[in-house]
């Protein structure tokens, strides 16, 4: 990411980000390099694609955008942070798992920034979010020792240069170790039903359920089954 990693739709560890992650004067970054430095240090990777006429399957290793015991402050002791994209094409919907784990107990936080700055609670836990041509629900999965909040928050900055609100989503857990599931489906309509999604789990492996399918996710072995 650029500027603050707080601000973009990804993990915070300890309340810091990735190595790019900014400080208030512009100058330098948090971990003692400027940006441009950052940016040919940084090596985070694609490990896995899988594209077919109904469903895009891709793996990231977003663990070295994050800086390492080599930095100056660090406190992240960030040990993997894979990121799983779903995409399936035509129920309009995106699953996201994140495969995190610290070397010591931490506080992670992930993030989720929607376009419409105004959400309603549905019934089954997730948000729905609604703009001018388009609606969207975005459906953080539940569990144990992770908390949801769905607020605004201050001081984002914003693509005018300004600092501004705006609303955000933050999954919260104190832990070592964090697998998050989260769903995220549109209309192209303001008055739309996105898809709804459904998850249980069962030795390992996640399956997820919409439109009468079941898609599988192992993300111990990076495998998809639709």
């Amino acid at each position: 990411t650029t500027g603050y990693t707080s601000n973009h739709n990804t993990l915070t560890v300890n309340g810091k980000g990735q190595i790019n992650e900014k400080t208030y004067n512009y100058a330098d970054t948090s971990y003692g390099l400027r940006g441009w430095q950052a940016a040919t240090i940084a090596k985070p990777s694609i490990i896995k694609t899988e594209i077919s006429d109904d469903m895009t399957y891709v793996v990231c290793d977003v663990t070295k955008a994050y800086p390492d015991e080599n930095y100056i402050n660090d406190d992240i002791h960030l040990e993997k942070y894979f990121r799983h994209y779903i995409y399936l094409k035509p129920e309009k919907t995106l699953l996201v798992f994140d495969d995190i784990k610290t070397e010591t107990e931490s506080e992670l936080e992930l993030r989720w920034f929607p376009y419409s700055q105004t959400a309603v609670q549905q019934s089954d836990g997730s948000y729905l979010y609604s703009g001018k041509n388009s609606s969207m629900r975005l459906e953080p999965f539940a569990q144990e020792n992770v908390t949801i909040e769905n607020s605004v928050i201050d001081k984002v900055y914003g693509k005018s240069g300004a600092f501004v609100d705006a609303l955000v989503m933050q999954l919260k857990k104190t832990g070592k170790e964090w697998m998050q599931a989260t769903a995220i489906s549109w209309e192209n309509s303001a008055n739309g039903e996105p898809m709804n999604t459904t998850l249980m789990k069962e030795n390992g492996v996640y399956y997820f359920s919409l439109n009468n399918e079941f898609i599988s996710l192992d993300p111990r072995n990076l495998r998809v089954e639709k």
